[in-house]
């Protein structure tokens, strides 16, 4: 069972935080199908993530709706939302984002909020440093996901594809320059793939 203590403990929280963590998990528990000892479940879970008193009261919310949508325990919930925020550098207030933009693309291609995170884990590091969106790289995998590449494999493709474009051959560079797309854009100091 999660005490208000070991959660003050992981979190750091003051005994004030601590209070109003408390009101929210009793509030959650009342407001979603999530009882309030779950809901403190899942504030230990992001507490454990990193996730400090305010950051975790402004996450919460969209946690429990990933968390159903998505059909998943809170702890994996929590694993996969705070892994995403961190790979796009997107702070706590974006949990509904990256929750609606995980659930979407779920439901629209062929591939699960599984899948969606263990392509993530490969294609999702290289995605932020190179300046795309959750929304843009989601896609990506859900189209990959459609030709029945999904999962790990989907994250391995897609991070190659964002390799090849951080050291294009002259050709290749002719191409995308060609559909509008400048190379250009990607930050500089960004070389290696292996870097991210």
């Amino acid at each position: 069972e999660v005490s208000i203590d070991t959660l003050g403990v992981v979190s750091g929280a003051t005994t004030k935080e601590l209070k109003v963590l408390e009101a929210q998990a009793r509030s959650l528990g009342a407001a979603t199908r999530f009882s309030a000892k779950q809901a403190a479940e899942g504030q230990l879970f992001l507490a454990r993530a990193g996730f400090d008193s305010s950051e975790i009261l402004q996450a919460m919310p969209g946690l429990l709706s990933f968390a159903a949508a998505g059909m998943l325990d809170l702890g994996t919930a929590a694993d996969i939302a705070s892994n995403t925020l961190a790979q796009f550098s997107l702070d706590a207030t974006q949990t509904s984002r990256v929750s609606d933009v995980l659930v979407k693309t779920a439901n629209s291609a062929n591939t699960n909020v599984t899948q969606l995170a263990e392509a993530l884990k490969l294609a999702g590091p290289i995605a932020g440093a190179l300046g795309q969106s959750i929304e843009v790289t989601a896609a990506a995998i859900g189209v990959l996901g459609d030709s029945g590449i999904q999962g790990s494999r989907a994250g391995t493709n897609l991070r190659g594809v964002f390799a090849a474009l951080l050291g294009p051959t002259t050709e290749a560079r002719n191409a995308i320059e060609g559909m509008g797309i400048a190379i250009d854009q990607v930050d500089p100091s960004v070389k290696d793939i292996n870097e991210i």
